[in-house]
């Protein structure tokens, strides 16, 4: 799978992504080291513990890293769980973590399909 294809299977935008690291090269190695990020990992050990801090960092994390790389709908996820744990409710962050993990797994899952 290419760039381009990557971006629309994971509702991400493309031209965004290339007017921001210029070329596919930039694109995909920064795509590949996000396949390797810790911060949705620490997100779900957060919200395993009931740690409202930790559990918004590292969402805060992974909403700023989807941003950078235009994973829209990614972004669009994290960015719903990081406003209910600003808000401090845990309740509501469990609430949308299974749309979130969906597509972060669906992400995760097409890095592996990436190609140069």
């Amino acid at each position: 799978m290419n760039t381009a294809q990557f971006y629309e299977q994971t509702g991400s935008n493309y031209p965004e992504a290339r007017s921001r690291m210029v070329d596919d090269k930039r694109i995909f190695r920064f795509v590949k080291m996000f396949g390797n990020d810790t911060a949705f990992d620490r997100l779900t050990a957060a919200m395993d513990a009931g740690d409202t801090g930790e559990a918004f960092r590292a969402v805060h994390d992974l909403k700023g890293v989807s941003l950078t790389l235009s994973l829209t709908s990614l972004a669009e996820n994290a960015s719903a769980v990081t406003e209910a744990l600003r808000a401090e409710d845990m309740e509501l962050a469990r609430t949308l973590y299974p749309s979130l993990k969906e597509c972060y797994t669906r992400v995760i899952s097409l890095i592996g399909e990436l190609e140069a």
